[in-house]
């Protein structure tokens, strides 16, 4: 389920985190490192040389297109069935 606004600062996601992702108790959350935590790093395996999203991974340099959510997807999935097992 889609929750994001386009715009949104770090400050305003964290204001409706609670809204928008505990109250909906999901069974998986993929978000921020932290210790005892599964993470997907897609940075690496999206990033250019200027460290930011490669130009055929989205179409305003910023949102991944579908190419990048097909990234994106080879990377979270696994990191979602690990944390699923680890419940």
């Amino acid at each position: 389920m889609g929750r994001g606004i386009s715009g949104q600062t770090t400050p305003q996601m964290q204001v409706r985190f609670h809204a928008d992702v505990v109250a909906l108790e999901p069974s998986v959350l993929v978000k921020a490192a932290r210790v005892g935590a599964t993470s997907v790093d897609y940075h690496t395996a999206m990033a250019d040389e200027r460290q930011g999203l490669r130009a055929n991974l989205g179409d305003d340099g910023v949102h991944p297109n579908e190419a990048g959510y097909r990234i994106m997807s080879a990377l979270v999935e696994p990191a979602i069935a690990t944390a699923l097992r680890a419940r």
